[in-house]
């Protein structure tokens, strides 16, 4: 009879044995070990876990440091006609994985995840073998609960490769990984009608000036009005396309963030390969190129993960080389690991919440002549422990007690006296973002007005917030939902006892 509940053992391992398992870590201090394995370990329900490892959420049953919590987990398996994907859920403690389930099943090729700022758990669902373009939804993952998963068709259907929740506004970015003839791809943006609800809202794509893929250019966002066909929309309407635009991440020391792309990996002439990493300034909305991947030793950028300190850690797509690079704030780069067989990937990196380090898969799949790698098909979850240089604690707050929570970012001084900035964009069309510190805990409101004093909206109803730096956005509705016309405009900040006010002017 099967045990209904397996506790597993992680072994620890050195250098040399996660070298001779496949992937060798390569920094000269901390170490690695496998806490979870595809031909070790054991599901609740007594089956094998499902390989293709991609992905990784997690979230704590307490504060987000605490050790103790749920690792989400994607199976990257089937496509829309044969659906077998499936997301499982980890318990962590202790240092170890005690127990795993499927949490989620029958999805068409689950592939990134994050962690949203009210505790749930989004996956993108890329699917890129439909007949009429690529088809997929964000799935949205209750962490406690299995009955309450939902397909979030607002966003619609595009090859989506990942969604991330910006921590201060709480709009989404999204990527497309590609159309299907061309391996390019649209950056898109989810405007929810309510904070924290996917089910309804605005889908924009976005468009570089004059189409520009140049270094730095400045855009706009296409409003895309079916979003059912949201990629082909992007597509007829000019939205800029990038080279398989794949991971996405929010680097908390500049406000930017950060995009892989991938390129054509697969392409036989090396001029194709034209991926990089790119970064997008939410508030300005430009775009820059921020690292060419064949100028350097990322040959086919795919996963990110960005520290503390700004440091990004890169995973290539495993076509090439098959590496984890660090990539420091000055981009230089350094090796961290490297697999040791040629058909394996990198993939999935995760910080940890004691911030001592991050967990990462090793996906062992089969090269494009089927022929399974290293004789054994087999997947593996490592946790890592970095050297004390990039040691830190994730330096944001997520607010889950309260679905209109806004989320506050943490610096390493607090500021000094209460600031209201200017909003930017201004003048502005069709929205505008504003920035505020607060150098103690007060209640906050931050309301729109006429030029005449009638109060137009609310941005922040009478909310207790922490000390730190904030961004809002008004995108020129009133309280009624109607748009307002041009005009001058004040916004009004008021933390505690103390005000300060600024005008803004909106321009059709």
């Amino acid at each position: 009879m099967k045990c209904a509940n397996t506790f597993f053992l992680s072994t620890m391992l050195g250098a040399a044995a996660v070298q001779a398992q496949g992937l060798e870590y390569l920094l000269p201090t901390g170490d690695s070990r496998i806490i979870f394995s595809t031909h070790s370990h054991t599901m609740k329900d007594g089956s094998k876990p499902a390989g293709l490892f991609d992905g990784l959420v997690w979230i704590p049953k307490g504060a987000y440091n605490e050790p103790s919590g749920y690792l989400f987990m994607n199976h990257e398996q089937g496509f829309a006609d044969t659906p077998q994907g499936s997301v499982s859920r980890l318990t962590y403690q202790g240092g170890r994985i005690t127990e795993a389930e499927t949490w989620v099943s029958g999805l068409s090729r689950p592939c990134s995840s994050h962690d949203s700022p009210w505790g749930t758990v989004l996956v993108a669902e890329e699917d890129d073998s439909a007949q009429n373009g690529e088809y997929g939804h964000i799935i949205e993952i209750d962490p406690t609960d299995q009955s309450r998963t939902q397909r979030r068709v607002a966003m619609g259907r595009a090859g989506w490769e990942n969604v991330v929740a910006h921590p201060l506004t709480m709009e989404f970015f999204l990527t497309d990984d590609s159309r299907p003839t061309s391996n390019k791809g649209a950056f898109f943006r989810f405007v929810p009608d309510r904070q924290g609800d996917l089910s309804s809202g605005r889908l924009f794509a976005f468009r570089a000036e004059g189409g520009s893929l140049a270094e730095r250019s400045p855009g706009t966002w296409i409003e895309i009005t079916n979003p059912d066909r949201a990629q082909q929309e992007a597509f007829e309407k000019g939205a800029t396309l990038y080279d398989r635009p794949e991971d996405l991440a929010y680097n908390p020391t500049d406000g930017w963030l950060y995009l892989n792309m991938t390129g054509d990996s697969r392409a036989a002439d090396p001029a194709n390969k034209s991926g990089g990493i790119y970064r997008f300034d939410p508030v300005s909305n430009v775009m820059e190129r921020w690292l060419v991947a064949n100028a350097n030793p990322i040959d086919s950028a795919d996963n990110i993960e960005i520290d503390p300190h700004g440091n990004l850690w890169i995973a290539e797509d495993g076509v090439g080389p098959n590496e984890l690079i660090l990539v420091r704030p000055a981009r230089s780069t350094q090796l961290v690991m490297r697999g040791t067989e040629t058909n394996g990937e990198v993939t999935g990196i995760l910080w940890r919440p004691d911030g001592k380090g991050f967990w990462v898969h090793w996906q062992h799949g089969k090269d494009p002549n089927g022929v399974i790698a290293g004789g054994a098909e087999y997947d593996e979850l490592y946790e890592v422990t970095l050297p004390a240089e990039f040691q830190a604690i994730k330096p944001w707050i997520y607010a889950a007690d309260s679905p209109t929570a806004v989320s506050a970012i943490e610096t390493a001084v607090l500021p000094q006296s209460l600031a209201l900035g200017q909003n930017f964009p201004n003048p502005f069309n069709p929205e505008t973002a504003i920035r505020f510190e607060l150098p103690a805990a007060a209640e906050v409101e931050l309301a729109v007005y006429s030029a005449t004093g009638q109060k137009v909206a609310t941005l922040i109803s009478r909310q207790p917030m922490q000390a730190g730096a904030y961004q809002a956005t008004w995108d020129g509705h009133n309280q009624q939902g109607q748009q307002v016309g041009t005009g001058a405009y004040l916004y009004r900040l008021q933390a505690g006892d103390r005000v300060e006010t600024r005008q803004m002017t909106l321009l059709k």
